[in-house]
């Protein structure tokens, strides 16, 4: 069996606030923002790979290696759409500290069919996040 060996990523952190100057989710938690301490934790984890089943609401629905189901949670139920349609529903991985990547975007998801806690929209103060990771 061969130790997972970090692989350098790209971590690329941006300030609160949508492309058009929309608010944005401010939260830190399970299934909203991801924290770049968060990913950098995580990218140094071994990968679960998984299998793509279904989009369903905020949720995506996959299998582990050995089939069993797993659902995990985002509050931004388009992102997610658009990541695993520009991926195939391929490449979807999860790692440590509830992160999981689809392609070469990362998500801060919640594990089961509900997300937990409304969005906080940002108020123009500045928000340490992460918008794109290669892990």
């Amino acid at each position: 069996m061969s130790e997972h060996q970090p692989q350098p990523a790209q971590v690329v952190e941006v300030a609160a606030g949508g492309v058009d100057g929309s608010p944005v989710c401010s939260l830190y938690h399970p299934g909203h923002q991801a924290h770049f301490i968060q990913v950098r934790k995580a990218r140094a984890t071994a990968p679960i790979p998984l299998t793509f089943v279904a989009l369903r609401g905020r949720c995506v629905r996959t299998t582990d290696p050995e089939g069993k189901p797993m659902n995990f949670c985002n509050h931004d139920p388009g992102r997610l759409a658009r990541a695993v349609e520009r991926s195939g529903g391929r490449d979807i991985r999860l790692y440590d500290y509830g992160i999981l990547a689809i392609g070469g975007e990362v998500f801060c998801v919640n594990r089961g069919t509900r997300l937990i806690g409304a969005c906080r929209s940002s108020d123009g103060q500045s928000q340490l996040g992460v918008t794109g990771v290669v892990i």
